[in-house]
C-alpha cells in the first residue's frame, strides 16, 4: 500500500510519453546510461505530479493531498535535490548559467512546499514549478552534461546515486 493514501489507485494510466526527452521532430534523446537512475527519479516526482492534478480533479482534500505531497517531498525530492547539487551540478560548476537556474527551480520549489495556505493554489504551483524543472533538467540540463562530462565523472554520478538510493532504479 502507498504512503499516500490519497494517491493510491493509481492503475498505470500515467502518461509516459509525456516526460521522454524528445528532440524537435518528435524523435527522443538517448539518455546516457550513468545518468538514467536520475531519470527514473523525475519520472517517480513526474507520477507525484500526475497524481496530484488527477486528484484534485477527483476532489480529493487538497489540504490532506499537500500534507502527503510533503512527506514525498521530504523522503524523495530534498534527498534528491541534493545529491544533484553536491554531484550532478558541479560537473558544469555552480555558476554556468544553466546550473544557476536549476538551483533557483530547486529553491522556489522548497519554497512552495513550505507554504500551507491555499492547499490546491499551492499544490498547483508545485506541480507547474516541478513538472517545468523536470523538462528543463531531462531536455536542456542533462543533456548538455551528458555532452561534455568526462566518462569518469558520468561513472561517479551513476555510482553515488547507487549508494545513496539503493532502492530505486
Amino acid at each position: 500500500m502507498t504512503p499516500y493514501p490519497a494517491m493510491r489507485n493509481l492503475n498505470s494510466n500515467f502518461p509516459v510519453e509525456q516526460i521522454l526527452p524528445v528532440v524537435p521532430g518528435g524523435h527522443l534523446r538517448i539518455r546516457n546510461e550513468h545518468l538514467r537512475a536520475l531519470s527514473h527519479d523525475h519520472y517517480d516526482a513526474l507520477v507525484l505530479c500526475w497524481r496530484i492534478r488527477r486528484d484534485l480533479r477527483l476532489k480529493v482534500d487538497p489540504a490532506q493531498l499537500l500534507r502527503e505531497s510533503r512527506t514525498y517531498h521530504v523522503t524523495h525530492l530534498l534527498p534528491h535535490f541534493s545529491f544533484e547539487e553536491e554531484v550532478v551540478y558541479p560537473v558544469l560548476g555552480l555558476t554556468d548559467p544553466l546550473i544557476e537556474q536549476a538551483l533557483h527551480a530547486h529553491q522556489r520549489i522548497v519554497a512552495l512546499f513550505q507554504n500551507l495556505y491555499e492547499p490546491a493554489r499551492t499544490l498547483m504551483h508545485i506541480v507547474d514549478e516541478l513538472e517545468a524543472h523536470i523538462r528543463f533538467e531531462e531536455q536542456v540540463l542533462f543533456q548538455h552534461i551528458q555532452e561534455v562530462a568526462t566518462p569518469t565523472q558520468l561513472a561517479r554520478i551513476e555510482r553515488v546515486h547507487a549508494l545513496m538510493f539503493p532502492l530505486t532504479k
